[in-house]
């Protein structure tokens, strides 16, 4: 299945027809094969509109790739917040079937209301405490209800008229409660503890949308997140309750920060609201792989711990439901790409790269391949780092091009596992790696655990899945050439064999040796910005 030159099939979706290029990110590629001055062939029915990005893929159950749903889209208004398990084992959140009300799932799509608020409250948070009484942030009736979770009653009552809208909270062993307050309208907010006593101490009174909030297992540390500033900071906690030392730990560079919470061993989870996965920081603040979701737009989560295996429940919101997915713990000690590749780099790299080419999918999508950019040496993870960077490049200019121009049907008549071809599909050419042909789109999702034969569309539409097909290929697939992309570059076989892998017939042994240097220049570059050096072995 070789593929044809990207460089005179890749459409930008999106991009204005008057700026084909972006020309200080592309002066290299652009110098190295002459185009200066010249204009890329384009489609004639080229849309201006940026690219539609589903909040939604169709996945079978048990997916390795993403999460699936545990009870109906509808099930909750889009005010779906709070998730939380009760003492009794079942999983509650906000605002079931209407707003101001509280339900519980005891089974997969089976479901209940659990309490109606009172008259004026809309709940947005839900936390239980040690004793097993249930916490709720009331943020339309500026109130912290405590709730007993056996008759519905309220216990205890806290207002503050003094709140923006409280919006998450974290209970404390201690009895102190913390809730974040963000005032949406002047991207602004402050941050309250709620005292053992029933006292409200304002702890931040001018900062950004604070949103998210978690405490440590230990409760040394308060995590906060602002979501319009898209900011990770913490606190120490002192043994009478309250915070000092505040630390920025991540600024984040795309999408926003919602909920998040904890593991018994200290390895926190937000949800990226936007992004469609949940970002995933070790206890010592250094970023690990995302975990990718279903939906784009997820709200909070819930963790149920069985071991080292957990189990996810995370609330979506135009969607009014609940995602749910197990994994086994992360491992904080394992390398993985964010080491060496931080969202400051890729940006720079390549900074007018399109919406769906996010750092958070790749991140997301690295994860399910450990092996990539995390064996051998440092400099050696470097190395395929720069190289697929620069194949991906080279395919796309620099992450602006979503699809190719010319989109045959690329189906090839020989069988595959999938059928021949999908009724009314296509399979040219989409995504960083530009995967093509029908064989390829029907092996990639057989991998995935995703029905890309029947919806190819899916590779330029979902960040996740785009970064999943080309490190798929990356990771697996020889092309025309001898051995995979990862394998030449571990095994210091060159970057030159990447090349051949992926466009080989085409460009290799002088076939076009301008799109040839156009890649190794990129490589060049990019692998001196990762602070590394080439090594040998760069032609094909």
């Amino acid at each position: 299945m070789a593929k044809r030159s990207s460089l005179t099939r890749s459409e930008a979706d999106g991009a204005s027809s008057s700026r084909l290029l972006p020309s200080a990110a592309l002066a290299l590629l652009a110098a190295s094969i002459g185009l200066q001055g010249c204009s890329l062939p384009r489609h004639e029915e080229q849309s201006t509109d940026q690219p539609q990005i589903r909040d939604r893929v169709e996945v079978e159950e048990g997916s390795l790739a993403l999460s699936t749903d545990w009870v109906a889209e509808g099930t909750f208004t889009d005010g779906i917040e709070g998730p939380a398990i009760g003492p009794d084992g079942h999983l509650y959140a906000v605002n079931h079937e209407r707003q101001g009300t509280i339900g519980r799932v005891t089974a997969k799509n089976t479901s209940e209301t659990f309490l109606e608020m009172p008259e004026g409250s809309i709940p947005n948070a839900i936390r239980f405490d040690e004793d097993g009484a249930m916490w709720v942030a009331d943020y339309t009736g500026h109130n912290i209800f405590k709730i007993d979770p056996n008759d519905t009653a309220i216990l205890e009552r806290h207002h503050n008229s003094d709140m923006h809208q409280p919006n998450d909270i974290a209970v404390a062993r201690s009895g102190w409660i913390y809730a974040s307050d963000p005032d949406w309208a002047n991207s602004a907010g402050q941050l309250w503890a709620l005292s053992p006593d029933g006292d409200f101490v304002q702890i931040e009174s001018d900062v950004g949308t604070t949103n998210g909030i978690e405490l440590s297992p230990d409760e040394t540390r308060l995590y906060v997140n602002e979501s319009a500033q898209r900011l990770l900071y913490q606190y120490d906690v002192g043994e009478d309750g309250l915070l000092s030392n505040k630390q920025v730990i991540y600024e984040f560079v795309d999408a926003g920060l919602d909920g998040m919470k904890v593991d018994s061993k200290g390895i926190l989870y937000i949800a990226r609201y936007g992004a469609g996965t949940l970002a995933v920081f070790a206890p010592d603040g250094r970023r690990l792989p995302d975990i990718p979701l279903h939906g784009r737009f997820p709200t909070n989560l819930a963790i149920e711990e069985t071991g080292d295996k957990l189990r996810f429940y995370v609330t979506m919101q135009q969607r009014g439901n609940i995602e749910t997915f197990e994994i086994q713990r992360p491992d904080p000690t394992q390398p993985h790409l964010g080491d060496l590749l931080p969202n400051t780099l890729f940006d720079e790299l390549f900074p007018e790269r399109k919406e769906l080419y996010s750092y958070s999918g790749l991140l997301a999508a690295s994860g399910q391949f450990p092996a990539f950019a995390t064996t051998g040496s440092k400099e050696v993870r470097k190395r395929e780092i720069a190289a697929a960077l620069a194949n991906f490049s080279h395919e796309t200019y620099a992450l602006t091009y979503l699809k190719e121009i010319y989109r045959g049907d690329y189906c090839s008549d020989s069988a595959t596992p999938c059928g021949v071809c999908a009724p009314g599909k296509q399979y040219y050419g989409r995504g960083p790696i530009q995967l093509s042909w029908n064989a390829n789109y029907c092996d990639a999702g057989r991998a995935l655990g995703l029905d890309l034969w029947g919806q190819p569309e899916l590779v330029a539409e979902n960040p996740t899945i785009t970064w999943q097909t080309a490190l798929w290929y990356w990771m697996s697939r020889k092309g025309p050439g001898t051995m995979t992309s990862h394998h030449a570059m571990v095994n210091e076989k060159g970057f030159g064999e990447t090349i051949r892998s992926i466009n080989g017939s085409l460009e290799c042994e002088g076939g076009n040796p301008e799109q040839v240097q156009s890649r190794i220049e990129l490589y060049q570059d990019y692998v001196h910005k990762l602070g590394a050096t080439p090594g040998n072995k760069l032609m094909c």
